[in-house]
């Protein structure tokens, strides 16, 4: 039941909610940091230019996942490849600007031959065998075509858009570099940046901390790919909820003690004249 209510929401539909929740959180905060400010006052509707700096990392968690078998690896790979070719397929289109013949792949031919092994309790071993090299079949000619159009197209791969202003933070590859004349300002100057990039990862790997301990990401039972990315998904909007409740609950606790001091000083006030 939780499979198919969890197939409803497309990874589209969680940005979509955590967006929402985010910009409320960050609504809030500028109401709170300017009381006078109103909604809707800019005429500029221009969306923002880029500023800041994002923290990017990757975290490793446990997860129950289907049990591989060769034929299972064969045909995820074949799906794989199928994909490429059409990848590159829609980028010949666009860079020769004339519709190109694509290549034949047989994928629903190569499907329904792995779903007639695969769905049985107890194949037998020569069905196995068989089912084995009709993907391996298809997989050879899939990697073909992929060698085909890249070889007619030598700039296809390096076309794809790539993103400047990236850096990758982390301890270098190889023994240290030594030392001279020559090279020691560099060398100090990637020793800062490489400490400020460890004090930069602290609250990431902390917020990853959080997602484990507190939230659903410490371990993973969804064994289906898109149902572990909806797991995934919802863990991250309940932290993100959790702390605006937070946000919500600490501000109720400041305006309880606001009014317990008005209160007090109310008290004071009025007890001070029939104590003189």
């Amino acid at each position: 039941m939780m499979v198919h209510f969890r197939s409803r929401f497309t990874p589209a539909h969680h940005e979509l909610i955590n967006s929402a929740i985010i910009e409320a959180a960050r609504c809030a905060e500028e109401k709170a940091k300017d009381p006078n400010a109103t909604e809707g006052n800019d005429e500029d509707d221009s969306p923002p230019s880029n500023s800041g700096k994002l923290l990017v990392d990757a975290t490793c968690t446990p997860a129950d996942i289907k049990y591989p078998t060769d034929l299972g690896l064969l045909n995820e790979a074949r799906e794989k490849t199928e994909a490429i070719i059409d990848k590159l397929h829609s980028q010949i289109g666009q860079c020769c600007d004339r519709q190109t013949k694509k290549p034949r792949t047989y994928r629903q031919k190569a499907r329904k031959q792995y779903l007639s092994v695969a769905k049985q309790k107890k194949p037998g071993a020569k069905k196995f065998r068989k089912a084995i090299g009709q993907q391996l079949n298809y997989l050879k000619r899939n990697l073909g075509h992929i060698e085909k159009m890249t070889s007619s197209q030598p700039g296809l791969l390096s076309s794809l858009k790539r993103y400047g202003n990236i850096r990758l933070s982390g301890k270098p590859l190889g023994g240290p570099k030594k030392q001279t004349t020559q090279n020691a300002a560099q060398l100090k100057a990637e020793k800062v940046q490489q400490r400020q990039n460890e004090c930069d990862r602290i609250p990431v790997e902390g917020k990853f901390g959080n997602c484990k301990r507190k939230g659903s990401l410490g371990r993973i039972m969804a064994k289906l790919a898109h149902t572990s990315e909806s797991v995934i998904h919802v863990g991250i909007i309940v932290l993100n909820l959790e702390k605006r409740l937070r946000t919500v609950l600490f501000w109720l606790y400041q305006e309880l003690l606001a009014c317990q001091r008005r209160a007090l000083a109310f008290f004071v006030v009025s007890l001070l004249p029939s104590m003189a």
